[in-house]
C-alpha cells in the first residue's frame, strides 16, 4: 500500500455540525442560551475523529490532492441528519488529526449510504490522486 492512503472508521451515529444550530422565531440562527452540553457534543465527537484518525493512521501525512470514499451507515432509514452537513464535521475532524493537512485537497468526494441498526458508523477511504 502506497503512503497516499489512509482508513478511518468511527463508531456510533454520525453527527452534523448544522444540527447545533438553533433558530429564532425570526430566522436567524442563534446558539441555545444554555449551550453546555449540547454543543460539547460536537466538539466532542470532532476530537473523537481526530483521535481514532490519528490512532488508525499512525505516522500518515498525506499533502498532495486526494479522493475520499465516505461510507455513512446510519441507525435508521427515517431519521438521520442530512449527510452534505454530516461531512463537515467529518473533515473537520480528519484535518485536525493531522493526516491531512486542509481539507481544501479532498478534489472529489464520493459519498454513499448504507443503514446499519446494529452499528451505525463512517468509514471514510482518502486516496492520492496520483
Amino acid at each position: 500500500m502506497s503512503s497516499s492512503y489512509a482508513k478511518v472508521i468511527v463508531q456510533g451515529s454520525p453527527l452534523s455540525k448544522s444540527n447545533f444550530k438553533l433558530f429564532n422565531s425570526q430566522g436567524r440562527a442563534i446558539l441555545p442560551y444554555n449551550s453546555g452540553k449540547y454543543h460539547d457534543r460536537y466538539a466532542h465527537y470532532e476530537e473523537t475523529i481526530a483521535y481514532e484518525a490519528r490512532l488508525q493512521n499512525p505516522n500518515v501525512v498525506l499533502s498532495e490532492a486526494l479522493i475520499a470514499v465516505l461510507k455513512v451507515y446510519y441507525k435508521s432509514e427515517k431519521r438521520h441528519p442530512d449527510t452534505n452537513n454530516i461531512t463537515k464535521s467529518i473533515m473537520d475532524g480528519i484535518e485536525k488529526s493531522g493526516i491531512i493537512i486542509n481539507d481544501a485537497q479532498i478534489r472529489r468526494l464520493i459519498i454513499e449510504e448504507f443503514y446499519d441498526k446494529e452499528n451505525p458508523r463512517f468509514e471514510l477511504e482518502l486516496y492520492g490522486e496520483s
